[in-house]
């Protein structure tokens, strides 16, 4: 917050006379010269810098000229601006169990077009879904989401954590009757399977190649190769093999920008070291995932800005993957307060130039109640996060103008990067157009 201090300055007129053309505020009963109030700005907090970066990074210029169809140039001319998709990706993960057979599916669908444009599921497409329900409720889902154009995160190929293996897999690494290397490379055949179907059935824009290597790599102490890195490998041979050139290889990670407790800011460093083995070897890592889960306390905006440029060296696209607000045991967060943390997180990573999109990890709570770190309850109405998203995408990330034109038939706005509904009325006319803004630009429209 901006903090001005008012000086009010008051001179003798016998001090200012020689210098003074006029003297309407000049008060002759006291002999006084009042000049106008000084605001003088303080200095400048984070959320100054914050909106700084997101007016350079996330913005650019609009101009809009309008002309009727002898080339005529319109001037006072109606022009309302209306941003109804971000360039920038605002997603939430989907349960598939839930999101299409719950009786308030349609009001689900209608809040996530409005204020959402990205997606993916929490447990579908891992492996141990392979071939079951949840894979299979995912079918629709998926099908939902493209004819929408909502960007889907597919997460993820390999976690080489035990308790999500498959039960083949579990198999196999209990198995006391074969060596280490045999286990290893049993299991890196069985977890194959998987990244072939995945990559072959789900046509998403990119996945979560490992998840959690930070402390998750018990397949690689099993052999004498890297694992992970040939994860990474196998993931750019079969996305060219399907014929998925848009498709983008990312790692995720948690606690590493959102760590709180004392002593977890050890695993910032562990995640660049991990990183940096893995590019050394030749993994083809093409993003960078931060599970930005808050709990335990609060983190404030300057940290987690700081955390994030540390990862610049990269210079690779950063996910603010599975963002929620827990509340636990021993520390709980009031509606005021994950509002406000709510509000900051999404700040800081949508001003970060790297950052590529935000996921909050759970959508919409059950019909059992089971998940109150949700966006939305199980009805579809909000949640007190819920209700800050919306706010901020009606409000702080939203462009929606009403101009008139000048008499050059122009219009200029600075408006957030994305696509546009632009709507023109004159003389009883009107004309809807849709235009995308990525860089400056200017845009004549005919209104016939």
């Amino acid at each position: 917050m901006k903090i001005k201090s008012l000086v009010v300055v008051t001179l003798m007129l016998s001090t200012l006379f020689v210098n003074c053309d006029r003297n309407d505020d000049f008060d002759s009963e006291n002999g006084n010269l009042e000049l106008p109030i000084i605001e003088e700005e303080g200095p400048k907090d984070w959320r100054d810098f914050a909106n700084e970066r997101i007016d350079e990074f996330r913005k650019s210029d609009l101009t809009i000229v309008v002309k009727n169809n002898t080339g005529e140039l319109l001037a006072n001319a109606t022009v309302n601006v209306e941003l109804k998709k971000h360039q920038f990706k605002f997603g939430a993960v989907v349960k598939a169990n839930s999101f299409e057979v719950s009786p308030y599916a349609n009001v689900y669908k209608e809040t996530f077009l409005q204020y959402f444009n990205a997606s993916g599921f929490a447990n579908a497409l891992k492996p141990k879904s392979r071939g079951g329900i949840n894979e299979e409720m995912a079918d629709p889902i998926m099908e939902w989401f493209n004819e929408n154009k909502i960007y889907v995160r597919g997460h993820a190929l390999q976690w080489e954590k035990l308790k999500t293996f498959r039960p083949e897999m579990q198999a196999v690494y209990n198995d006391s009757g074969i060596t280490d290397i045999e286990k290893g490379e049993k299991l890196i055949e069985l977890s194959e399977i998987h990244f072939r179907h995945a990559i072959e059935k789900w046509d998403v824009q990119c996945w979560d190649v490992v998840n959690e290597t930070i402390n998750n790599f018990i397949v690689n102490d099993l052999v004498p190769q890297n694992t992970l890195v040939h994860w990474f490998k196998l993931s750019q041979e079969l996305k060219n093999e399907f014929n998925r050139p848009n498709l983008k290889l990312f790692m995720n990670d948690y606690q590493v920008i959102s760590a709180i407790v004392p002593g977890r800011e050890v695993r910032i460093e562990q995640y660049i070291a991990r990183m940096d083995e893995m590019i050394n070897e030749g993994a083809p890592i093409e993003g960078i995932g931060f599970q930005s889960r808050i709990k335990r306390g609060y983190l404030d905006p300057e940290t987690m800005y700081e955390r994030l440029c540390m990862f610049e060296k990269y210079n690779l696209p950063y996910h603010a993957t599975e963002f929620e607000i827990r509340d636990e045991d021993n520390y709980t967060y009031s509606d005021a307060l994950k509002k406000q943390i709510l509000n900051e997180l999404l700040t800081v990573y949508f001003s970060h130039p790297n950052t590529d999109g935000i996921w909050h990890w759970t959508f919409s709570d059950s019909e059992s109640n089971n998940a109150p770190w949700a966006l939305f309850k199980y009805d579809g109405t909000p949640y007190p996060c819920g209700e800050e998203w919306i706010k901020l995408m009606e409000e702080d990330f939203n462009t929606n103008e009403i101009l008139t034109t000048n008499a050059n038939g122009l219009v200029n706005l600075r408006g957030f990067k994305g696509d546009y509904e632009i709507t023109i009325s004159s003389g009883g006319k009107t004309i809807t157009e849709y235009v995308t803004l990525n860089n400056d630009g200017a845009f004549e429209i005919i209104l016939d």
